[in-house]
Formats: structure tokens, sequence, C-alpha cells
């Protein structure tokens, strides 16, 4: 959110400033309406961001070195999320088929899974821009289809009793990699495991995990790292065989700030520390009216949603329960 002074009626006010897709939305408040303006830290980016990833691949969290990890022979799957995701997909991508011929894998024995969840399946052109001509020229990339039974295979319940029904093609690779970006989720933060759980599970486990939602308080779950659904979603993604993470944290305008890749619960959960810093503001009191954007996650109502969640936290009615509903 950005703002400017300006005089309406006489009387000083804040010009606001809220982003919306691919522009602004512009409106007026008086100062003596204006509680205060909350938004994520200035940070600055990675001063070079192939760098950056190309050090964290090299020191991952938690987690052996890929070249170390993986033979000539083995078959890798890459889960990148799709594009209600601001995750830079195509630049974390090609470092990691590069590192991976370094270990003798060539691309033919590497799967790019677009990690849909129950979203809409991608274009070829939406493909193509997520993850970039020169990936889509060297491997091949395919859809998830959580609908599809054919391509869905079972590999046991979790301790709470989920079913794990994941991605055949994902199930059956040696090493397995999930993309994601750490940032606020309404399930507690985005990234980590949820590239596996929703992203490439099928309806029975994705409805397991969200209905574990209803009749829990905002304040259970949202930013809670260790909230009773993100453990569970966690532990779908271990059940999965899922290895390691390469996850970015970006500041307000998309930027790369760091890059963490490793173990999927501990590189995950530096990559919080960081984010937590830059998107988890001190709301300083309770108000009677929020005016919040979901940019950049505000393509559809489905994704808008985030941003009203978030501000529901700010208002006066919040000290009574207020419940997540799927």
């Amino acid at each position: 959110m950005m703002f400017s002074r300006k005089l309406l009626g006489g009387l000083p006010t804040k010009h606001i400033l809220l982003r919306y897709g691919a522009g602004l939305i512009e409106f007026d408040v008086p100062d003596g309406n204006l509680a205060y303006v909350l938004g994520p830290r200035k940070t600055l980016p990675a001063s070079d961001v192939s760098s950056e990833i190309v050090r964290a691949l090299s020191n991952p969290i938690g987690h052996p070195r890929i070249s170390k990890t993986v033979g000539p022979e083995d078959k890798v799957a890459i889960l990148a999320d799709d594009i209600t995701r601001p995750t830079p997909c195509d630049k974390l991508i090609p470092p990691i088929l590069n590192e991976l011929n370094g270990a003798g894998i060539e691309d033919q024995n590497i799967l790019v899974i677009m990690a849909l969840g129950t979203h809409r399946q991608l274009t070829k052109e939406e493909i193509l821009r997520k993850v970039g001509k020169s990936v889509v020229e060297r491997v091949e990339v395919v859809n998830h289809d959580y609908r599809d039974r054919r391509r869905l295979v079972c590999v046991g319940e979790t301790s709470l009793g989920c079913p794990v029904w994941i991605n055949k093609e994902f199930h059956e690779a040696d090493f397995k990699i999930g993309l994601g970006n750490i940032i606020p989720h309404p399930f507690g933060w985005g990234g980590g495991a949820k590239i596996v759980q929703p992203g490439v599970s099928g309806e029975e486990t994705t409805g397991y995990t969200h209905l574990m939602c209803s009749g829990l308080l905002h304040a259970e779950v949202i930013g809670q790292i260790d909230n009773p659904i993100r453990v569970e979603i966690e532990r779908v993604a271990m059940k999965s065989g899922l290895n390691m993470i390469v996850n970015t944290v970006l500041n307000e305008d998309e930027q790369v700030v760091k890059v963490f890749a490793g173990d999927p619960i501990k590189a995950f959960r530096e990559g919080v520390k960081l984010a937590e810093q830059i998107y988890r503001p001190r709301v300083p009191r309770r108000v009677d009216i929020a005016v919040a954007t979901s940019y950049p996650a505000d393509i559809d109502y489905w994704q808008g949603v985030k941003g009203a969640i978030a501000a529901a936290r700010a208002l006066q009615h919040t000290s009574n329960p207020v419940r997540l509903h799927t």
C-alpha cells in the first residue's frame, strides 16, 4: 500500500494507492479516519539472482547437495506451481537442470510437473510463460490433474488417517524436488510441502486437509508455522517421498530476496524466518474498517480472499471467534 497527502473539501487527506492486477486502485481517506497504513517491509532484492540460486543449491539446508544424492540412472521429477503464484520457476529450474546434468542425469530423465492442485489446466502458452522457453525445449513439462485416477496412486495414509493419493509420475521418480514461494497463506504459509498437498495430490487428499480448517480460528492458522493443517500437509508430502525443496522469498515487487534449498521441513522453516520479517507487520490496534489488497494473489476471487482473511485480523470484531470455512 502506498499513499500521498492531498486536500478533500478543505480537509487534509491521504491519497491511497492499492496494487490490483497490473494497475492501481486509488481513493482518499481523511486524516482523522485513517488509523494506519501497513504493508510489506521494504527489502532489497538479491544483487544477482542467478548467483543466489546457485549458492542455495550448492549449500542446501539439512540435505546433501543434489549432485551427491542422485545417480546417472535416476529419474527426477520437479514440481512447479502455477500462474496463481509468483514463484520465478523460469529462473529456478535451469540451474537445477544444470546441477542434475552435472550428476550425469540427462534431460530426457527429468520431468517437470505443473503442480496445479485443484486449479484448472494450464495452456501451452501459460506453461511457457511460467517455466520459460529454455526449460520447455530441454525437458518434458506436464499438467497435474487431480481428478484423473489413472494418473494417481495411493501410497497409504498419514497418522491421522488422511489417504495420500499422489500423482503417479511424481511417485515413480527416484528423486523429487518441489519449487515454491514462501508467503503468508490462510493455511499458515505458502511454499514448502504445499507443492505436494494440494499441488500433486488427488481429490480425497486435498478434501481431507481442507476440511480440517472447519472450526479453526483465523488466529490458530494464518501465519502460524506449526498449525494443524500445515503439519498434516507436511505429513502428506513426506509420505509421498518429497526429497527436497527450492523455495524463494520475494519482496513486494516480486524480486528474489533469498533462495532456500534443502530438506522440505528444515529449509522451509528457515525461509519463513525471513518471510516473517517482510510480511508480518504488527497491527498497532484494531479498527472498524480495513481495506486490503491481495496482490499478487488477485488473479480470481478464489485467490483474492486471502487478503480479506488477513485484513480481518485487524478488525474490532475479531475479538469474537472468526472461523475458517472451505
